[in-house]
């Protein structure tokens, strides 16, 4: 035992001690055990369930294998990874050690992979939002050359999007790969280790590493956002017009007018899943923004601890709930995935969906500690 506790000494870079400290800084307060032991696994399995069961709906119905679908499966998939490499990042420092925040003994290479996984996943999701956007406005106003081998493009999208959100993640890693430990003391006796995972530029002036990360992770949500906001907006009003005028030429129960109610509800759809995923992660994001003032003010912190504590907790949990429940808003905003779900998950199958004839033409073409920078 005493040679285990020498090596750790040994491999300590800070020692601190523990008597001139709250140890409510370093101990899981009764929100953080809640948060970690019983909402997240609940956040874990049911985010797993509506994820799955949505590429599940589209496996099993035929008729919804369009592609818009095609964006949502990839949404999916990466919002399963992020649950999974998230809340399992939580739940393991959990699991390793009784203090808040303790990265454990990952080690350099699990301060980068876990934290890699957990910004490519999140930057995914961020720019499916707008990727999201972007194909219903080329859709719907430029319906021409959006028709030319939809399923083509929307691969060759998808694919783009993961490597940026990659190469994102990658430039990333100086803010994470500086693996330290921290020796504990409490009236001069050792008590255990406790480790970060820390920028390189951490003992700087100035954390460049930090700085970036912050103002690239921010800076990417409220662009996708905004951005893909007032792209639905613009399409809904291209819809509008469209839909008046057929009801002007007395066309109002004709396939064409038909085929742009359904195009609208799709769109609403997509409209308000951008909506709640700016509400839901808004917080988390402009609390970031307070972290960055805080870093350019001399480290300054703006709120209290114990108050810090709890918004980082609950912020952290409304991304979490965001990528649980956009099947749910799927479901909830549109009937056609409402009568998909429940045929793909009926014991006896039932009649095909009546499929989408704009879709098929186009088918047819062809953590958070005052030691570390917040994240989900």
């Amino acid at each position: 035992m005493e040679a285990d506790d020498s090596k750790m000494l040994a491999d300590c870079e800070y020692h601190s001690n523990m008597s001139l400290l709250d140890r409510n800084d370093v101990l899981y307060t009764n929100y953080q055990y809640i948060s970690t032991v019983i909402i997240m696994p609940i956040l874990l399995v049911s985010g797993l369930i509506t994820n799955s069961s949505f590429i599940f709906m589209v496996y099993r119905a035929p008729d919804m294998r369009i592609t818009i679908n095609m964006y949502l499966i990839s949404l999916a998939v990466s919002d399963i990874l992020f649950l999974i490499s998230s809340i399992g990042d939580k739940i393991g420092r959990y699991l390793a050690s009784p203090l808040f925040g303790d990265a454990g003994n990952r080690g350099t290479a699990g301060c980068v992979i876990i934290t890699f996984f957990i910004n490519t996943s999140l930057m995914s999701s961020e720019l499916h939002i707008l990727m999201l956007a972007i194909e219903r406005y080329y859709s719907v106003c430029v319906p021409l050359t959006a028709h030319i081998n939809p399923r083509k493009r929307a691969a060759i999208i998808l694919t783009s999007t993961w490597c940026v959100s990659a190469s994102l993640a990658l430039s990333f890693i100086p803010a994470c790969v500086d693996y330290t430990r921290v020796c504990l003391w409490w009236n001069s006796v050792f008590v255990e280790t406790y480790s970060f995972c820390l920028s390189i530029s951490f003992q700087n002036d100035i954390d460049a590493a930090i700085i970036y990360y912050q103002i690239t992770q921010t800076f990417a949500f409220f662009v996708s956002v905004i951005a893909s906001n007032i792209l639905y907006v613009m399409v809904l009003r291209h819809l509008r017009r469209v839909n008046v005028s057929l009801q002007n030429r007395g066309m109002a129960h004709t396939s064409q007018y038909r085929n742009e109610q359904i195009r609208q509800h799709f769109n609403r759809m997509l409209c308000f899943n951008g909506l709640v995923y700016f509400f839901l992660l808004a917080p988390f994001n402009i609390y970031c923004l307070f972290y960055f003032a805080s870093l350019i003010n001399d480290d300054k912190k703006l709120l209290e601890p114990h108050v810090t504590s709890i918004l980082d907790t609950t912020f952290r949990l409304l991304g979490y709930v965001n990528s649980c429940i956009n099947p749910i808003v799927y479901g909830a905003t549109n009937p056609r995935y409402r009568r998909a779900f429940i045929s793909a998950f009926s014991v006896k199958r039932r009649p095909r969906i009546e499929p989408i004839s704009i879709e098929k033409e186009k088918s047819k073409t062809t953590y958070f500690t005052k030691h570390t920078t917040p994240n989900l």
